[in-house]
């Protein structure tokens, strides 16, 4: 058996039902499964974007919120539910979230001010991020509206908004402030 090998079709979700890590049998369009995948397009766009990116500190910085990420999914794949140290198995707490805000004023400072939208145009990175950015807050809708049906882990939602942020002003320092400012008319 140890030499076996997992097939990667189990064809239970071929009528529309898929199962939670927790072993829960639920429909693909569920509030839980929109989450998810949303989160997980979330990170597969970051894991695009970091394949152009050249600095190693951003890299690293993108990476470890991909792992985190993974951390939300699943902790919402089991529902919310965990063993009983949940800070060892899904470590989204208030930490993380003061990390990320620390970030964004460190790179806050090294860009400067705007004072309106910013086409989401320039140099690939830029470009990328705000692509993430953006399914960021589609992940962030549907994380708010699982949250509605059963409650979210309030630090993953915090979490959530603040990736978003974090997005953008990397993107933008990334392209060094030569952002495409959105003229209006």
């Amino acid at each position: 058996m140890a030499n076996q090998k997992i097939k990667i079709y189990t064809r239970a979700g071929d009528k529309g039902k898929t199962y939670l890590a927790n072993g829960k049998k639920i429909s693909k369009d569920s509030p839980e499964i929109t989450a998810l995948g949303s989160i997980d397009e979330l990170n597969a766009s970051i894991g695009v974007a970091v394949s152009f990116i050249k600095e190693k500190g951003v890299v690293k910085l993108l990476q470890d919120v991909q792992k985190d990420l993974l951390n939300i999914g699943a902790e919402i794949g089991n529902s919310g539910q965990s063993a009983k140290n949940t800070s060892k198995l899904y470590p989204i707490d208030k930490d993380k979230i003061v990390e990320l805000e620390s970030f964004i004023d460190l790179f806050s400072k090294k860009i400067p001010e705007i004072q309106t939208f910013i086409v989401p145009t320039g140099k690939t990175e830029f470009a990328l991020l705000n692509f993430s950015r953006t399914v960021c807050r589609r992940a962030e809708r549907d994380l708010v509206s699982l949250n509605k049906k059963r409650k979210v882990n309030p630090n993953i939602l915090a979490y959530t908004n603040r990736v978003s942020d974090l997005l953008f002003i990397v993107a933008r320092y990334l392209n060094r402030g030569r952002e495409k400012l959105w003229e209006s008319g």
